[in-house]
């Protein structure tokens, strides 16, 4: 999808009221729940830590009197990031369907304490494939970024939390438990595999806002990920009801910096993926000439990759100047460079076989979704 200009959005911060929550605990087999207590199918009460959560209104561009509509086409949620007033939302409500062209920046309101006039947001970057954007808001007005969970605390039986509905004061929550970790960290060809599974119900008018934990750190970003099956790949796997897929956030932030600095509008991609080596291929590894790699998972069929020669089990040492010795590495670097830069990218077949080629970064094509 082609994208251009910037985009406004209308934000609503959300009521942050401390209140404790009722949290049952309920245990099956290994895997700890935690749902807090509604009576009578209302929203639950909020838990006592949030994020700083924001509510997100999308405007269209001004039709051909000169008028601005005074109704939101699109509604979402997003969070602070960064107290410079980074926010990261979902990327396709920014969208125009008809267009492709991101909305246009309008106005913003309700962030912090009685803001005296509205403020404006700009889309410094989007990632349409993950679909995730950063927006920023400017000046920031002492906006305050939420934390961040560790990789190593986001388990299965892990506690989470997420917006349910309303806005303000009326804002209400769901609560759950991540029940499956993502197997992959690279989603060029497998985006469920990436994919943290959780059972919580989240509508889809929590589009682009935060998973969080019982000490209110975004544990994942909620881009209503669904699976598809076509043609060429294996149907995808069908959750049972209140089991969804969400974003690690720490997949997000592999590349957060890259995307933000590059200001990036465009999907890279290369036509493979990546993964960890294997133990037997750090064993064999040639140590003594690189500094490291990763293993090629997956070549798409008439991708780039495949024309440049690549083939699954190759390992890729090196991404121009730099070695790619992680997954994150390699994407840090083609994010970094981004479409239409060219670049050496450096290979050993059967750990001993080196080539390197040449390669002018493409954008994403509409037909290789990741499945």
């Amino acid at each position: 999808m082609k994208t251009v200009g910037t985009s406004g959005v209308d934000l609503v911060l959300p009521s942050t009221r401390l209140g404790l929550s009722l949290i049952a605990l309920i245990f099956t087999g290994f895997c700890l729940t935690g749902l807090l207590a509604a009576e009578d199918g209302k929203a639950a009460k909020p838990p006592e830590k949030t994020p700083t959560i924001v509510h997100i209104k999308v405007f269209a561009a001004k039709d051909g009197n000169g008028e601005r509509p005074s109704e939101p086409v699109a509604e979402c949620q997003g969070f602070v990031v960064e107290d410079e007033g980074m926010i990261l939302t979902s990327y396709r409500l920014l969208v125009d369907p008809a267009t492709g062209a991101l909305h246009p920046v309008i106005k913003v309101e309700g962030l912090g304490e009685k803001p005296k006039s509205p403020l404006t947001a700009s889309i410094i970057a989007v990632e349409p494939t993950l679909n995730f954007a950063i927006l920023k808001i400017d000046p920031p007005k002492g906006l305050k970024a939420s934390r961040i969970c560790s990789r190593e605390e986001i388990i299965v039986g892990l506690p989470v939390h997420a917006i349910a509905g309303g806005e303000g004061d009326s804002t209400t929550f769901s609560s759950g438990v991540i029940t499956e970790l993502n197997s992959m960290e690279c989603y060029q060809e497998s985006m469920t595999a990436t994919m943290l599974q959780a059972e919580i119900e989240i509508p889809d008018s929590s589009l682009g806002g935060p998973v969080f934990n019982n000490k209110g750190e975004v544990v994942a970003l909620h881009t209503g990920y669904r699976t598809r099956a076509d043609d060429t790949h294996e149907e995808g796997v069908e959750l049972e009801k209140g089991k969804i897929h969400i974003l690690p956030i720490f997949l997000v932030f592999n590349i957060y910096e890259s995307v933000k600095l590059k200001g990036n509008m465009k999907s890279p991609w290369t036509g493979f993926s990546v993964r960890a080596l294997t133990e037997d291929e750090q064993n064999g590894f040639p140590h003594g000439r690189f500094l490291g790699g990763v293993g090629i998972d997956y070549v798409w069929s008439g991708s780039p990759a495949e024309k440049m020669g690549v083939q699954k089990g190759d390992l890729l040492v090196g991404f121009s100047y730099y070695p790619t010795k992680t997954v994150a590495a390699f994407q840090k670097w083609l994010y970094m460079y981004g479409v239409g830069f060219k670049v050496k990218l450096h290979f050993l077949r059967n750990r001993s076989e080196y080539y390197s080629v040449d390669y002018t970064i493409e954008e994403r094509p509409d037909s290789a979704p990741p499945r």
